[in-house]
């Protein structure tokens, strides 16, 4: 035990959620606020290109975009894409 009472154990634990806390702000702060989709840009990607996150241990790892959202965007990818195409009656 150290000065404060915490075994050994106890005091890596708390650094090691100190880092950790310190990396996901570090990341949050890198993120731009009020994000946006822009429609046009969304294409499939290879697994290879995502680079974080790639474990449970990853800063990003748990980040969901809520349901509403994603109603949102596939409403608009349904008239981005669909309401262009015209069907002819032969």
């Amino acid at each position: 035990m150290n000065q404060e009472g915490i075994s050994a154990s106890n005091h890596l634990k708390i650094k090691k959620e100190l880092d950790y806390t310190k990396r996901v702000i570090n990341e949050i702060n890198k993120m731009k606020k009020g994000s946006i989709v822009l429609m046009g840009q969304i294409t499939t990607i290879s697994k290879m290109r995502i680079y974080d996150p790639k474990n449970k241990f990853d800063v990003l790892n748990g980040v969901r975009v809520s349901n509403d959202i994603l109603d949102k965007i596939d409403n608009k990818l349904h008239d981005f894409y669909l309401k262009k195409i015209k069907i002819v009656d032969k």
